[in-house]
């Protein structure tokens, strides 16, 4: 499926003032269409008409392998003409022009386009994100102009097929009566808005999934910890499991719901335990729970795995297929000699004044329980319920008392992303202590249009280790993933508009680099 390329002919072709490597919606394109000789002729010329038009469209195309039907869509997002000189046009005439890029779809170019109703299929148990918009039934001004994207699917075995993009061009005709019509054509990279600084993933609330989980095991106890099992133990756990001792906790992990490409910070992922204090009584008979069992990170795996869904229309309803590209984070750091114990989340209140420890044993836990020090570390209490307020100076341990209503956690969790410097760009991604991972296909950031819709979800699996017994934990959110923000893009090489040689050649490169330099080489041969 072509897309617009590049076409200066013998007779025009498109100036660009400082050239741009990409434009932005609202941004002002100004040059001059360049006529290179005189046109037309006959008693007519002075009636010629020299034009330019700004067209941004989505096209979609399904090819079904069994049936060998093609199936085809379109949506135009803009199409703005301007008549910029009427007259007789002269050779190496120049005639200047200032096109504005919307800043969102133009109301009545639907028209032009396939009309698009609402998802009625959609995604079973996910969220509207990942569902296509309507041209028909939604205000499109308040829809954001689609930066230029693509995307093609083929499979060999079927035959199928599946190709979509987006895409922006200005069109130059100069037209007189009599005469066919000289056009030239140059096509642009229009981008979205971002932030103008790098988000805080601070401001957003995390999305959190949490897996309960059961230990059972002699290890659990203090007096067994270095307890070799024998076939007896572990016949007794598989038989008569109520009289193991067991550890009952939910691990918890916390994933942002935005990740902003070439952030200058490392994506958070946040894990964390919580222990059911209820069904630990045989192991942690006081509440205490610095007396519980550590429980270590043994692995992590991450990747990003990108949905693009494509529609069509067809007879009887539309045509779709979805598609799903993975994205890998690499996490090469060893994760077992590093240490890592996940931290002990509670939620719980604090003791009144009147309710300090009177009885001697409860005193001598105090002073001999793991961790050594009877007060809370320094920064360990938070606020979990608006309008509570964290104490000044120290403060027992004995005084926190766990509570699944609490007006505080005790803890913090470990944030494996900022631990283990996860990044992502448009081209690869990388981690502490590994090698950075180049993407076989850009990472674009999330959009959704008529046609076709980009998303995203981050894929996790942890294991881990209590007492040496291995569980695995794994999950997946929605994420949208942000394009640069202004600030981190400001820095980018400029490219001039003689660099650019072929339409499939620039797009190839921006494939596989963000920085535009990078490709200035690949553009140059």
């Amino acid at each position: 499926m072509p897309r617009r390329g590049i076409r200066q002919s013998h007779e025009v072709s498109i100036q660009i003032a400082d050239f741009q490597s990409t434009y932005l919606p609202g941004d002002v394109i100004i040059g001059h269409v360049v006529a290179k000789k005189a046109f037309g002729h006959g008693p007519r010329t002075d009636q010629t008409v020299v034009k330019l038009r700004l067209f941004g469209r989505t096209k979609s195309k399904i090819v079904s392998g069994s049936q060998e039907k093609t199936y085809r869509g379109q949506a135009v997002l803009v199409d703005e003409e301007q008549c910029i000189f009427r007259g007789t046009v002269s050779a190496n005439s120049k005639h200047s022009f200032a096109m504005t890029i919307p800043k969102t779809p133009q109301p009545g170019v639907a028209k032009t386009g396939d009309s698009w109703d609402k998802d009625e299929r959609g995604l079973r148990g996910i969220d509207k994100d990942r569902n296509f918009l309507s041209n028909t039934q939604e205000d499109i001004t308040k829809h954001s102009l689609p930066a230029v994207f693509y995307f093609g699917d083929s499979r060999a075995l079927t035959g199928s097929v599946c190709e979509a993009f987006v895409e922006y061009f200005l069109e130059a005709t100069l037209a007189c009566p009599g005469v066919s019509d000289a056009k030239a054509t140059l096509p642009l990279f229009i981008r979205s808005h971002s932030t103008e600084k790098p988000v805080d993933y601070n401001d957003y609330s995390f999305n959190v999934k949490s897996f309960q989980q059961i230990t059972r095991s002699e290890r659990l106890l203090p007096q067994n910890r270095d307890k070799k099992m024998t076939f007896r133990d572990k016949s007794k756990r598989l038989f008569t499991p109520s009289k193991v001792p067991s550890y009952s906790y939910r691990v918890s992990v916390a994933t942002p719901p935005v990740i902003q490409l070439d952030h200058p910070a490392p994506v958070p992922f946040k894990v964390h335990v919580a222990p059911i204090m209820e069904q630990n009584k045989m192991i942690c008979p006081d509440g205490d729970i610095r007396r519980l069992p550590p429980i270590e990170l043994v692995s992590v795996d991450m990747e990003l795995v990108a949905l693009t869904r494509v529609r069509c229309p067809g007879t009887l309803g539309d045509h779709s297929r979805d598609k799903e590209t993975t994205y890998r984070i690499p996490i090469d750091e060893p994760i077992a000699l590093a240490n890592y114990n996940i931290p002990v989340v509670v939620q719980g209140d604090l003791k009144g004044p009147g309710d300090e420890p009177r009885d001697l044993s409860e005193r001598a836990n105090e002073q001999t329980a793991p961790g050594g020090s009877p007060f809370l570390e320094p920064n360990s209490l938070h606020v979990a319920v608006e309008g509570a307020v964290v104490p000044e100076g120290l403060i027992k341990h004995s005084s926190f008392q766990p509570h699944e209503k609490g007006q505080y956690f005790l803890g913090t969790p470990l944030d494996l992303g900022n631990n283990l410097d996860v990044r992502l760009t448009e081209t690869k991604s990388s981690s502490l202590g590994g090698r950075p991972t180049t993407f076989e296909k850009r990472l674009w950031p999330s959009f959704a249009t008529y046609n076709i819709v980009l998303s995203y979800q981050l894929v996790w699996k942890l294991k881990i280790s209590c007492v040496g017994e291995i569980h695995t934990t794994e999950g997946r959110a929605n994420v949208n993933i942000l394009p640069p923000s202004e600030a981190q893009g400001a820095g980018r090489q400029k490219i001039g508009q003689d660099a650019i040689k072929d339409y499939e050649h620039l797009t190839a490169a921006l494939n596989f680099t963000s920085e535009v330099g990078g490709f200035l080489d690949l553009l140059s041969v």
